[in-house]
């Protein structure tokens, strides 16, 4: 499960001081540099477009179809940002106009826009076309109907009279496309207000109806925050630990367990403490966060953490899966998304702090083939979407305070990045060997030329639970779990769930929304302690591949 990605930037150049030049150069430079910032050679190239919106629809290219008779508007987007003239085939010279569909069903009404900027001129037509006679007319309903907060779940449904096919653009992470209902996810966090249109047209044979639209209205939510300490980890007694809460929702007020009020505060302790913190906006308090400090006069020891790690049975539903080699820790933390949807993070490496008790890596959400045609030249790790620290109190007690962000499921660019703490301790803790003696527990994977998917494989004497990571056919990370003790040989068969839950990030975590559906049989079979083999049936669909101990 090697997570190998490109890098990309972007260059900065900085303001350096010129040399002094003779006064005829300089005479001479300032020339020139007027001549290029006048000048169309060094301007970008005029590329314009001309959007088109209904009333409550979002906006799209050239030609939509409306009502006959509807309002419209008509919106120029150009690149570049100097002076630019705009003239309509109407006459009129604003950025935009508004226009009446045609009256008659099916008919269309042509526009021109002619663009002027930098000496160059660009034509651009737009069509407004309206529904033919027998196209489905659709209306909307939405549930809530009410403002949007972060990470809340929508769903839209379009009732259509003889739609046999939908069609749904606008808003953020719509899922369902072609559906008569979707599933939006809204992953904005913002104070303004902030409203998105999302709309839908039905068709049949008879071609595209009339597009009907409403509107998505973003409002803020109270503040998801994650302590964060420095330095991490076991401390000596009496020296300095500084705490801050980090927060999305732009807090307001932050209120600690001992009385301090800031973001930050540093304590000194000769013991072990534990604190909490709450902040609040002008929404109301977030959920109260807790950390401990733990305090030790004791040498540094390395232990090892690996196992199946969850949050308690008020937490029941998620899972973290630790797999440690020597001070390395391959971790992936199973979850669910904003519609509760399994998906998962992966931290591929990191490192402890100098007393062995924290470990912080950068967490990745990548996207990749179906499990089915599984295709490694698919796998897109993108940068790292957030941090997490894992702070251990001993063996069997820990704390994961994580940042993560939403931005690879919001196409427009917006994206929130919340931040959450959570309890944790061994729901397995790896031990003993199937009944040829050999402990399988580790993260597992197809090899370099399957990169991108794992199994972190968990073991107590004859009995596995494992966590498969892989992705589904919108290329989403997907989980299945798999449970099983019954073995012949070096074969051990077991099944694999598909499991559901509540959200797990920025809203409280309900254990009671946990679903989980067996889905088929499934079955590991180890050649070596190295090397091994699994199959699967997920609702009827089979596979087989080749598995081996994954080095890192």
């Amino acid at each position: 499960m090697t997570m190998t990605a490109k890098v990309s930037g972007t260059l900065n150049f900085n303001r350096v001081a010129l040399p002094e030049f003779p006064m005829r150069t300089r005479t001479a430079i300032a020339a020139f540099l007027s001549l290029v910032a006048s000048s169309a050679v060094f301007a970008q190239t005029l590329n314009c477009r001309v959007l088109i919106s209904g009333t409550g629809t979002a906006q799209h290219n050239s030609d939509i179809v409306v009502a006959p008779s509807a309002l419209v508007t008509l919106e120029a987007h150009c690149i570049g940002g100097a002076a630019t003239t705009y003239v309509w085939s109407t006459g009129a010279t604003t950025p935009s106009i508004n226009a009446t569909a045609p009256a008659s069903e099916g008919s269309t009404q042509g526009y021109t826009l002619t663009v002027t900027q930098n000496g160059q001129q660009q034509t651009v037509p737009a069509i407004v076309r309206a529904a033919a006679a027998g196209t489905p007319v659709c209306t909307l309903a939405r549930d809530p109907a009410g403002p949007v907060p972060v990470f809340t779940t929508v769903r839209v449904t379009a009732n259509c009279d003889s739609a046999t096919a939908y069609s749904w653009t606008g808003g953020y992470d719509v899922r369902g496309q072609g559906q008569f209902s979707v599933v939006h996810v809204n992953v904005v966090n913002d104070p303004t207000g902030l409203a998105v249109p999302i709309d839908v047209f039905g068709s049949n044979a008879n071609g595209a109806g009339a597009t009907a639209g409403t509107t998505m209205n973003y409002t803020l939510a109270a503040p998801s925050c994650r302590i964060v300490a420095n330095p991490a980890g076991t401390i000596a007694p009496l020296a300095a630990v500084t705490l801050t809460a980090q927060c999305d929702g732009a807090p307001t007020s932050y209120v600690w367990s001992n009385g301090a009020t800031g973001a930050s505060m540093t304590v000194n302790l000769a013991s072990s403490t534990g604190y909490s913190v709450t902040a609040s906006n002008a929404t109301g308090a977030g959920m109260r966060v807790d950390h401990v400090v733990g305090v030790s006069g004791d040498a540094p020891t390395l232990l090892n953490y690996t196992g199946h790690w969850w949050g308690g049975p008020s937490e029941d539903g998620w899972g973290m899966t630790l797999n440690q080699h020597g001070e390395k820790i391959f971790g992936v933390i199973y979850f669910y998304d904003a519609t509760g949807e399994p998906t998962w993070a992966v931290m591929p490496a990191g490192s402890f702090n100098a007393n062995k008790t924290a470990y912080t890596g950068e967490l990745y959400q990548p996207q990749g083939a179906p499990r089915s045609d599984y295709d490694p030249n698919q796998l897109v790790v993108g940068a790292p979407s957030g941090t997490m620290t894992l702070t251990f109190t001993n063996a069997t007690t820990a704390t994961a305070s994580y940042r993560l962000g939403y931005s690879q499921f919001d196409p427009s660019g917006r994206s929130i990045t919340t931040y959450g703490q959570k309890s944790i301790s061994p729901l397995i803790v790896n031990s003993g060997a199937n009944p040829q003696g050999v402990n399988v527990a580790d993260m597992w994977w197809g090899g370099a030329l399957q990169n991108g998917w794992g199994i972190s494989i968990n073991q107590r004497s004859s009995q596995l639970f494992n966590a498969w990571f892989t992705y589904g056919r919108d290329r989403r990370p997907a989980w299945f779990i798999f449970s099983g003790d019954t073995w012949t040989s070096n074969t051990i068969a077991g099944r694999l769930f598909r499991v559901t839950g509540a959200p797990f990030l920025g809203v409280p975590y309900s254990p009671s929304a946990k679903f989980s559906t067996d889905v088929g049989p499934a079955s590991y079979t180890f050649s070596t302690p190295a090397d091994g083999a699994f199959n699967y049936s997920v609702n009827g669909e089979t596979g087989a591949k080749q598995i081996m101990r994954q080095e890192f």
